[in-house]
């Protein structure tokens, strides 16, 4: 699943196709802060960060079943969409987790 940021990016053409086809999908990233939802991008060289599509989880485990959700809610709704979502993480860690969503 492609992040809705990059997604947006490409629909707005502030990206080309050529590019848009360098972000991975959705997947369980780790920076200094900690786990994260997002993509990266594979330049002709380097790979780096290409997005960061949700706030920080305290574990990868955490992470890993917020992705899950995440593709089961757009399996099911064909689009992301924010209550289940909300909803479905404050009960699950008691407290909310961003996640970028655009229309």
């Amino acid at each position: 699943m492609k992040s809705s940021q990059v997604e947006r990016l490409k629909n707005d053409a502030t990206i080309t196709e050529e590019e848009y086809a360098k972000y991975s999908e959705l997947q369980v990233l780790k920076s200094g802060a900690g786990y994260y939802i997002g993509t990266t991008f594979k330049g002709d060289h380097f790979n780096e960060p290409g997005s960061r599509d949700t706030s920080y989880f305290e574990t990868e485990e955490v992470a890993k079943e917020a992705l899950e959700l995440l593709e089961n809610l757009y399996r099911s709704h064909g689009v992301l969409c924010f209550e289940p979502w909300e909803v479905t993480m404050t009960r699950k860690l008691g407290r909310s987790i961003e996640y970028r969503f655009y229309p």
